[in-house]
């Protein structure tokens, strides 16, 4: 019988020791038996194993779970398949899948085990997990890159996510630099650190880095090739004295390239471990250098694009204020010729002669409109455009604006209309100069391109509230009208309807650009409604501050008034010097009338030969006497 036995167990033995797997029998945690698969795999003699614990062969976590299982399968509990670590001869891990069966060996209780080697499988398994989620990151990191305008702060988020995905316990980016005499540096930039490590970023050694100091680093990165490996095992050098010098085990450094050039280079440290970097590893950490790569390009894009605009913004700038400041010199002869034509006008002419002149004085105002169009807009684009806010007649404006137009209108055959509605309030603190070339632009545009028909102007109130009323002025006309297409950009600089437009009525195309512009300086709005070949109308919303009755004018008021007096031979004058006969004030606005009686003397203030000259010969045809002061400087030092 034992004979039988003993043959039976040697068969049984013959037979296990064919099998890949692992086999092993143990008996109350004894190892009784193992086959020869077992041997070679851990690399240990019959003899060494044989008769040992099962627990020197294993980590300490698997082998209180072998224990946790060995009392459930003593209490007659189901054992399923588990994982353990087994430890080589070599002290190398390997991870092994037991599954377990109650057997009688040698006529006693015994578990059979056989064990199935995963290692390579995990390994893969990890590699690839970690890959993913280096993959995850990096895919994290090209968004940050994508939204981000600034590369730097975009870097410091990624590293972050890159450092969590790759356990590593720093990394950081270094940009390279190149001096005067053309050599280069590298310098760290950005640092992302673990905690479990001494954090570089304000270590100076790592600033200016001559790449002569760190040669055998820097080579590789010049070839586009990858810098990595563990510490001890590098070349001897000083690129080795400095790493060890941070306390690094293993390196993994790839160079970043912008425009073609080595740009700096992304690196990674591993200050616990030495750590053999995989290539999945290195083909994502490659992809992260690229994306790198791109948004430090898109960042010296939009610096250059940046520099680019405020160099043209400068320059358009620069322009403008010439232009602004040049308004007087350019302005001044012009006047002088309208003015010089003006009085010749009045002088003893021939019919031929005063034709001529009339031409003269046409083209001479039609000049005078374009650049003030020009110089206008030259102070809104340089921001020197200043509004007055003066107490002013709504309804005297409105009525010289259209009163400024009958002739035109009549003589082209065209009703022009002017509708004000009664609770309108007179008197209002705005810009009325302003609000006046607004006015004219628009009617004058109206009469322009309107054949027959009518031009109406209506001055109606939207709403009154304390201190304020909310106006609208309406012009609307019977004329050619706009199409859908143009209206959008009807308020841009030198637009017109088409360029037949500008052949047929003349004009620059900036009298509407600058009329919305001031408007919206007045905080209004201006829209236009209008359908091609029945007409347009122009709506214009401003809210402006209400005069009150029983408060004084202040001074500056008073003097504006009693200026617009002396000036003006047409308008609501006298209606004005009543309005304001019991202000409280020294001052006296008087009427024309008795400005004339009373033959003033006018004190004349002017800079240019030529227009003291106009102005006094003006001055005297209507009757008064000028005392000329000249320079502005002397009226200044006679004031005090």
């Amino acid at each position: 019988m034992e004979e039988q036995l003993r043959e039976s167990e040697e068969r049984y033995s013959a037979i296990v020791n064919c099998a890949p797997e692992i086999v092993v029998i143990f008996k109350v945690g004894i190892i009784s038996f193992v086959n020869d698969s077992g041997l070679r795999a851990s690399g240990y003699t019959k003899d060494e194993v044989i008769g040992q614990s099962v627990q020197k062969f294993v980590s300490k976590k698997s082998n209180e779970l072998i224990l946790e299982n060995m009392k459930r399968r003593l209490l007659g509990e189901t054992i399923g398949d588990f994982e353990i670590e087994f430890i080589k001869k070599t002290g190398e891990l390997s991870n092994l899948i037991v599954k377990t069966s109650p057997i009688t060996y040698e006529n006693e209780f015994a578990v059979l085990a056989v064990l199935v080697d995963i290692t390579e499988r995990k390994r893969a398994e990890e590699e690839l997990n970690k890959k993913e989620k280096i993959l995850s990151a990096v895919a994290m990191s090209i968004k940050e890159f994508l939204d981000c305008s600034d590369y730097l702060v975009a870097v410091k988020n990624s590293f972050e996510l890159l450092g969590t995905a790759t356990q590593a316990d720093r990394i950081y980016l270094f940009q390279n630099s190149t001096d005067v005499a053309g050599n280069r540096y590298t310098n760290q930039k950005v640092e992302w650190n673990s905690g479990s490590c001494e954090s570089q970023i304000t270590n100076p050694d790592l600033q200016e880095i001559p790449f002569s100091e760190i040669y055998s680093f820097i080579q590789p990165l010049i070839k586009g090739e990858a810098y990595f490996g563990i510490v001890k095992e590098l070349k001897n050098d000083r690129t080795r004295e400095f790493l060890t010098s941070q306390n690094i085990l293993s390196i993994a450094v790839i160079p970043v390239f912008v425009r073609g050039d080595f740009w700096g280079f992304v690196g990674l440290d591993d200050c616990t471990y030495e750590r053999k970097w995989s290539e999945a590893e290195f083909s994502v950490l490659r992809a992260f250098a690229n994306s790198l790569e791109r948004a430090i390009e898109r960042s010296l894009i939009n610096e250059e694009l940046e520099k680019s605009k405020k160099t043209a913004e400068t320059a358009s700038i620069l322009k403008g204020q010439f232009l602004a400041n040049m308004s007087h010199e350019i302005r001044t002869p012009m006047n002088g010729i309208v003015g010089f034509v003006e009085l010749l006008c009045r002088t003893d002419l021939t019919r031929e002669q005063r034709g001529f002149l009339g031409q003269i004085k046409s083209a001479s105002n039609a000049l005078l409109l374009l650049i003030n169009d020009i110089l206008d807009y030259s102070k809104i684009e340089a921001d020197k455009l200043e509004l007055e806010n003066i107490l002013f007649d709504m309804h005297a404006l409105v009525n010289d604006s259209i009163n400024l137009f009958v002739p035109k209108a009549n003589h082209k055959g065209i009703r022009i209309n002017l509708f004000i509605e009664r609770n309108v309030p007179k008197w209002l603190n705005g810009d009325p100069n302003r609000l006046r070339q607004v006015l004219n632009n628009i009617i004058g545009n109206a009469l322009k391109f309107t054949e027959e028909g009518e031009v109406d102007l209506k001055l109606i109130l939207r709403e009154e509230r304390e201190k304020s009323v909310k106006i609208q002025l309406q012009i609307s006309d019977t004329g050619i009208g706009i199409s859908k297409e143009v209206l959008p950009r009807l308020f841009t600089v030198f637009s017109q309807a088409d360029t037949s437009t500008t052949r047929k009525y003349g004009g620059t195309g900036l009298g509407l650009a600058i009329s919305h512009q001031i408007i919206k300086l007045m905080h209004g709005q201006i829209s236009v409604n209008s359908v091609l070949g029945k007409g347009s109308a122009f709506l214009i919303e401003l809210e402006l501050d209400k005069h009150n009755a029983n408060t004084n004018l202040n001074q500056e008021n008073i003097q504006i008034l009693s200026r617009d007096l002396l000036t003006t031979d047409y308008g609501a004058q006298d209606e004005l010097s009543d309005e304001f006969s019991n202000v409280g004030k020294e001052e006296k606005v008087l009427s024309n009338k008795a400005i004339r009686n009373k033959k003033l003397t006018i004190l004349l203030v002017e800079d240019t030969l030529a227009n003291q000259k106009l102005a006094i010969v003006m001055l005297g045809q209507l009757g008064y006497k000028t005392e000329l002061l000249g320079m502005g400087i002397r009226l200044w030092k006679c004031a005090r």
